[in-house]
């Protein structure tokens, strides 16, 4: 009884003191006056309801139950409900930082809108249209950025700064891993929707931006421009394309299929001031297929109605630099190689080279060139590899279409080459036969000037040493050697036959002689025409028209005073005069 008596009267005074001071003190007689209880205590703790996760959430709770808290076993942590959800206060203060104004992650993952996050940052969205948007409203005059992805690992595996992966279940809009756009007023500064840089050091793969398609009608990177003056996308460097590259066309035929229906379908535009080598395109192709490859290969389709011109490929060079300007370099090495290769069928043109300046070429080249079907000159020159004999061919054409000169390697297959002339009337006049006759040459033509010479002369041996040999000598039949002459050695030889051609600077006009027989020499001897000859005017001067024969000094000619004794040992008649002495007369070769 004494004990209920006690009991009572503690728990009357605990309630009298609750009400009187409006707050409780466990292990304190002074709470503080803003706390509802107050605990203290330097050897116990408080211990409020602990659970498991299935029995925290086993709870049915609402909006009256906000505030109330439990520790969660299973995460081990405390979670409070704000009156909609749990939520977690972390018991790893390690994992959170603060320096400055900054809020740091220090180590493990943060997930928004998922509980086990699969990186430092997930961000699950099963609600909104948006999972995450970032505004940037940075005035200032810095590169402003409203996402920066920067990955500076260094190890050896492919590394991305972001990376989005998307999927969607079948439906009829527009799926989107990672949509860029760029919006503003200021038509001054550079807009971007998305940038991207890499910068590594490490052995592995850097991209800036890499993107991945897997099905049929799925896009690794779409861009889009609404405005013809913008960029669907634009590159400040390199760009690698491992598979193809389709430009107006979403089933590229080749690595790079470029199809508009716009003037250009193509412009590429170099202004490098580099003192190296420069190239509007440089194409290498090293490829071990068998098959016919090409750097570049244009085909021009039809076009129904079209009378302009069409142009594959139009490359052009506006430079007046002191260098070598090139609209298009072609460089093949090694066998069966081709730098710059045309074809066409019917009627069109395969490589067109076009120059508007005199000084200019339309095509150069520098080095062996191959031309497998005709090559055509503005209609004035055709080369053909197989003409209408045997081999190439090449007509030359007038100002008015007509055929003026034909040159053939082979007239057929057991002929030489030949070469054809025509006058205005298109009449053959000239023809030159490499092989008219059993393998002889042959000039045949209605008139035949020459002006490198003056006389007609034949080949001879000549019995003498050579350096007792000029021209201008008079030579006569050596009748101990056949078909061999030598200098004359008296007057009046009636068995000379001319003088030897070439003196005082007046050379044969025609040359006659075959080779390899008898008919053939070192020294030209002219038998007609004009021919300077040593003449000798010691006992009687030479006059103009004096008939010549050969003097009593070797070699020399002189005037032919005695009419009978001259007959059969004329040279010729005299052009030119000499009063006295040795010296050269101009003679006008006439034997008899």
């Amino acid at each position: 009884m004494k004990q209920a008596i006690v009991l009572f009267s503690l728990m009357l005074f605990l309630v009298t003191g609750i009400h009187a001071q409006n707050n409780v003190g466990i292990g304190t007689t002074n709470p503080n006056p803003n706390a509802l209880l107050e605990v203290r205590s330097s050897s116990q703790g408080l211990m409020i309801p602990r659970m498991n996760t299935g029995q925290r959430e086993s709870m049915v709770l609402g909006p009256v139950d906000q505030g109330l808290m439990v520790y969660d076993v299973t995460l081990d942590q405390f979670m409070f409900f704000d009156g909609n959800v749990w939520q977690g206060i972390t018991t790893d203060t390690s994992r959170w930082g603060q320096l400055g104004d900054n809020i740091l992650r220090l180590n493990g993952n943060v997930g928004i809108g998922i509980t086990t996050p699969l990186g430092k940052f997930h961000v699950k969205n099963d609600e909104g249209t948006t999972a995450v948007r970032i505004g940037n409203q940075y005035t200032g005059p810095a590169v402003s950025y409203g996402l920066l992805a920067r990955n500076e690992s260094e190890n050896t595996n492919d590394r991305f700064g972001i990376l989005s992966t998307s999927y969607g279940s079948p439906g009829s809009g527009t799926l989107f891993g990672v949509a860029g756009k760029a919006e503003t007023a200021n038509e001054d500064m550079d807009a971007y929707g998305g940038y991207f840089f890499a910068d590594s050091t490490g052995a592995g793969t850097h991209y800036g931006v890499y993107t991945e398609a897997k099905g049929i009608g799925n896009y690794a990177l779409y861009a889009n421009s609404a405005t013809a003056d913008g960029y669907a996308g634009y590159f400040d460097g390199r760009v690698s394309i491992v598979n193809r590259l389709g430009i107006g066309t979403d089933t590229p035929d080749g690595k790079l299929d470029i199809q508009s229906t716009s003037k250009n379908a193509l412009i590429i535009n170099n202004t490098s001031a580099s003192s190296d080598t420069v190239f509007g395109i440089d194409l290498y192709v090293d490829s071990l297929s068998q098959s016919t490859r090409y750097g570049i290969r244009n085909i021009i389709g039809p076009a129904s109605g079209n009378t302009a011109d069409v142009y594959g490929l139009l490359s052009r060079i506006k430079n007046n630099g002191a260098g070598n300007h090139i609209a298009v370099y072609g460089f093949a090495n090694g066998n069966g190689n081709i730098g710059v290769r045309g074809k066409s069928s019917g009627t069109g043109t395969g490589v067109y080279g076009e120059n508007t300046d005199n000084e200019g070429f339309a095509g150069y080249f520098d080095g062996n060139t191959y031309v497998q079907d005709r090559l055509e000159i503005r209609d004035k020159i055709f080369l053909r590899p197989v003409g209408n004999g045997d081999g190439g061919e090449i007509e030359l054409f007038d100002d008015d279409g007509d055929q003026t000169v034909t040159i053939r390697a082979g007239q057929s297959t057991t002929n030489g080459a030949e070469m054809l002339m025509y006058n205005d009337d298109g009449i053959k006049t000239i023809e030159l036969d490499a092989d008219f006759s059993s393998g002889k040459g042959r000039v045949i033509t209605d008139e035949l000037q020459i002006t490198g010479g003056s006389d007609l002369a034949e080949n001879f041996m000549v019995s003498a040493p050579s350096s007792d040999i000029r021209p201008g000598m008079v030579v006569c039949i050596d009748a101990e050697k056949e078909g061999a002459l030598k200098p004359a050695q008296h007057a009046y030889d009636k068995t000379v036959v001319g003088v030897i051609s070439g003196a005082n600077g007046v050379d044969p006009g025609m040359l006659m002689g075959q080779q390899s027989t008898i008919a053939d020499g070192d020294w030209p001897v002219a038998l007609a025409g004009r021919v300077y000859v040593l003449a000798d005017a010691t006992n009687h001067p030479v006059r103009t028209g004096d008939l010549l024969t050969s003097a009593t000094r070797p070699g020399y000619a002189m005037s032919a005073r005695k009419a009978r004794k001259a007959q059969g040992a004329i040279l010729g008649k005299a052009l030119t005069s000499l009063d006295e002495g040795t010296g050269y007369v101009l003679m006008l070769v006439n034997l008899r």
